[in-house]
């Protein structure tokens, strides 16, 4: 059986803004991750052939760059609700090179994400209610 680390994800993709390429592994993600650390690189973000179902959510992609304050890595987890449209996207900071790796491998690997009651909202784009206030005719 061939171990998690060096199996290939075939409908699973890699985008560090320069390239994209799918079949990935996580040794490739876990040398980007350093290339983060160096400055080599921006960003990674690593996609499922389409968003993975847990519970009433879906995950649409991890992403990992740098923490602005610190030589430790930032992660971000796009979700949508079912039935939704539009994503929210969670963060956390300050991880470091490994617990961002657990995090990504459980994803790939094993279709698990996070709590992530202790994460913050980076980005909401879930549409807004639009108000219907009528104008007034002196505007």
């Amino acid at each position: 059986m061939i171990d998690t680390f060096e199996k290939t994800y075939t409908d699973w993709s890699i985008d560090v803004g320069e390239y994209k390429y799918e079949g990935i592994t996580l040794k490739e993600v876990e040398q980007n991750l350093y290339s983060i650390q160096d400055n080599d690189i921006d960003f990674l973000i690593v996609s499922p052939p389409k968003a993975i179902s847990v519970g009433t959510k879906l995950y649409n992609f991890v992403q990992v760059c740098s923490d602005q304050h610190t030589e430790l890595l930032h992660i971000e987890i796009s979700v949508t609700n079912d039935g939704e449209h539009g994503a929210i996207i969670y963060g956390k900071n300050e991880l470091g090179h490994q617990e961002a790796l657990q995090i990504i491998e459980e994803f790939i690997a094993h279709h698990k994400v996070p709590e992530l009651d202790d994460w913050d909202i980076v980005l909401d784009l879930r549409p807004k209610m639009e108000s219907y206030v009528k104008e007034s005719e002196n505007e």
